[in-house]
């Protein structure tokens, strides 16, 4: 019986595609393809996201390091404890680092002895890395 019915169809059915194929594969498509460019957009932009995390953790950690050398320093007129300053840490956009920005901020508490600096990179697709470092005061013997 099946057979039978095949073959009916098979013998009405023309070599061509008809008109209303051809505007439903039409109609299929223009509803398909945004979509599909929308979901191709958003992967791209996802499988950029962990790059650009990575960036702005290391920056961020590069930042920290300069702020610990200027601790260190034994140059006491321009570095160490006392010129850990908020107005000598300005914000800025990173060189070589297109949209990639940081923001140090230094609060000094506990009476004078701990200042604490919080680094925060901000990079593309508002991805952010921060760091905080403790430093003390400490008289040289």
């Amino acid at each position: 019986m099946l057979d039978r019915i095949v073959k009916t169809l098979r013998s009405n059915s023309s070599a061509g595609v008809s008109l209303l194929e051809t505007v439903l594969a039409m109609v299929i498509m223009a509803i398909a393809f945004p979509a599909l460019s929308n979901l191709f957009a958003g992967l791209t932009v996802t499988s950029q996201r962990p790059a650009y995390i990575t960036t702005a953790e290391m920056l961020c950690v590069s930042e920290a390091e300069v702020l610990v050398a200027d601790h260190r320093s034994r140059d006491s007129v321009n570095y160490g404890y006392n010129n850990l300053l908020n107005a000598r840490y300005p914000d800025l956009a990173i060189p070589g680092y297109t949209n990639y920005s940081r923001q140090i901020r230094i609060v000094e508490s506990s009476g004078n002895t701990v200042k604490t600096a919080t680094v925060t990179i901000i990079g593309p697709f508002n991805v952010r890395a921060a760091i905080v470092v403790r430093f003390y005061r400490y008289t040289q013997p």
